[in-house]
């Protein structure tokens, strides 16, 4: 009797530890499904625009919170990142595709506007590079300092005559603005010059006269000075300038050709420029 009713408690004991188990496996089955599942989604961007796609990831409230991803139905757009109640927000990486084009940005995001720290790159459909922003945003625009770099095709090297510019220093509201440094390096393997680099105050995309330039062969200076009235003046050729605007002044002296020339010269020739 003793026997059998051992036999009995340890099939109970069985059965017991088999239903636990498998309702830990539920459990356990449950968690990985909900962290893995995927939610139909309707994302609303900043600009109003609606995208219908599949989310997967971290779930609250019936709403994206925590790491996930979304892509839209239509394939156009996917954001990777962390979502906070159903807005891309913190780091994510936010592609965007067009007919002609890919834009990806990789940074910070404020309930799905470019905000803080990001770079965004555009692509041909072949991959190839078009244009890279890295730097500062504000309210989904360059604001702040930042580093923008164009990439040209040999078509268009070949008739601009520079392959690649480079703009380092200041922007507010997606323009130039502030101290910049601008740069464009030469097609040309023959030119005598590798690249030229423009630096100055820049106002709404363009450079304040006088504003510097040096060119560059080699990593070498071959050539400096500034820009005045559209024109390059090197700093040799300022520095002959004011040497013979000095011989001259000197020689004529107080007396009344020397007033008529300071009267007429700067007409001629600014010696005070910078």
């Amino acid at each position: 009797m003793k026997k059998i009713l051992a036999i009995i408690a340890a099939a109970a004991m069985a059965a017991t530890m088999t239903a636990c188990n498998g309702d830990s496996q539920q459990v356990n089955g449950t968690a990985a499904e909900a962290e893995s599942a995927v939610h139909d989604y309707t994302f609303v961007a900043a600009s109003g625009d609606e995208m219908s796609g599949s989310y997967t990831g971290g779930w609250e409230n019936n709403l994206p919170n925590g790491e996930g991803s979304f892509e839209s139905a239509a394939g156009s757009d996917k954001i990777v990142g962390n979502w906070s109640n159903g807005m891309p927000n913190g780091q994510c990486r936010w592609i965007t595709k067009y007919d002609t084009c890919v834009y990806t940005y990789n940074g910070e995001l404020f309930f799905g506007v470019y905000q803080g720290k990001g770079e965004l790159r555009l692509e041909d459909l072949n991959g190839n590079l078009m244009s890279v922003y890295s730097g500062d945003w504000k309210n989904g625009c360059y604001d702040g300092y930042g580093e923008y770099t164009t990439y040209y095709t040999d078509e268009d090297a070949a008739q601009l005559g520079y392959y690649c510019t480079v703009y380092k220093g200041g922007f507010s509201n997606f323009q130039k603005n502030g101290e910049g440094e601008f740069t464009k390096y030469f097609a040309d393997e023959s030119f005598w010059a590798d690249c030229v680099v423009y630096t100055g105050q820049v106002i709404d995309g363009d450079f304040v006269e006088p504003y510097r330039y040096v060119f560059y062969k080699n990593n070498q200076i071959v050539e400096e000075g500034r820009i005045r009235d559209g024109k390059r003046v090197s700093d040799t050729e300022k520095a002959i300038g004011d040497f013979a605007y000095d011989v001259v002044d000197d020689a004529l002296g107080d007396g009344i050709w020397g007033g008529l020339f300071d009267i007429i010269a700067p007409e001629f020739y600014d010696r005070n420029a910078e």
